[in-house]
C-alpha cells in the first residue's frame, strides 16, 4: 500500500488495484478486477511456461513478469533463477541468451580445440 492509499498486489508489482481512501480494503482484496485477474492465472495459461522443464519448481513472480512487459508470460529473471538453481536453461532463457547452449553443452573432460 502506498502512502496515498493505493493498494498493490506486492511491493514488486506496480499494478494499482484500488485505493483505501475510496473503498474498504476488504472490498479491494475480494472484488478488485486486477486482483481477480492475477489470482486467475495458472501455469497452463502462461505463454512459454506451461511446458517448461522448470514448471513444477518455478518460483515465477507475476509482478516481475508484469514489470518485464507481460503478466501472463515468463519472467526472464525467474528463468535465470531456475537456471542458477539447476544448471538447466529453460527455452525462454535460451531465446534471450542463446550463448547458454554452449555453456550447458560444455564437457571439461573432452579435448578442447587449440
Amino acid at each position: 500500500m502506498s502512502p496515498y492509499g493505493d493498494v498493490y498486489p506486492c511491493v514488486q508489482f506496480p499494478l494499482p488495484t484500488g485505493n483505501v481512501r475510496k473503498q474498504k480494503f476488504i472490498d479491494i482484496w475480494r472484488y478488485s478486477p486486477q486482483f481477480q485477474e492475477v489470482r486467475s492465472i495458472s501455469m497452463a495459461d502462461l505463454q512459454g511456461c506451461s511446458k517448461c522443464v522448470h514448471s513444477g519448481s518455478c518460483s515465477r513472480c507475476p509482478g516481475l513478469a508484469y514489470m518485464e512487459g507481460n503478466m501472463r508470460g515468463p519472467s526472464i529473471q525467474d528463468c535465470e533463477k531456475s537456471f542458477a538453481r539447476t544448471g538447466i536453461p529453460s527455452e525462454n532463457l535460451l531465446k534471450k541468451h542463446p550463448e547458454l547452449v554452449q555453456i550447458t553443452n560444455f564437457n571439461p573432460a573432452s579435448p578442447q580445440p587449440t
